[in-house]
């Protein structure tokens, strides 16, 4: 199922737009860059990583199957449009439903940002 990517350690908030569940609020309309790199350690079915607004996918990874060693990486990125007001988040689909699988470290090794361009 699709997992919100949550508990982010904000690290720089310049209008206090992003939250620490991962959610970013537009502050005005425009083009936002966004980049979600993510480090996952699901060692079982397959992840994928996504930057969506509301239930729309606006961005995303192909299948990370298992297999290939414990931790992998992988960035999602790009130009999206938005609303004033829209929310943009990270999400994780997960073919495994087991919660104790990391899908997401959200330490120091995965980032999450989003800048507008305009």
């Amino acid at each position: 199922g699709i997992n919100d990517v949550t508990s982010w350690t904000i690290q720089h908030n310049i209008g206090s737009d992003l939250s620490t569940s991962g959610s970013y609020t537009c502050p005005r309309a425009g083009r936002y860059l966004c980049t979600f790199s993510a480090t996952s350690g699901q060692t079982t079915g397959d992840v994928q990583f996504r930057i969506c607004r509301g239930g729309t996918i606006l961005l995303g990874s192909n299948s990370m199957a298992q297999g290939g060693g414990p931790w992998r990486q992988t960035t999602v990125s790009g130009v999206v449009n938005a609303a004033l007001g829209d929310v943009l988040k990270p999400v994780a689909y997960s073919s495994v439903t087991n919660g104790s699988i990391h899908q997401v470290y959200t330490g120091s090794y995965s980032t999450l940002s989003f800048h507008f361009l305009g």
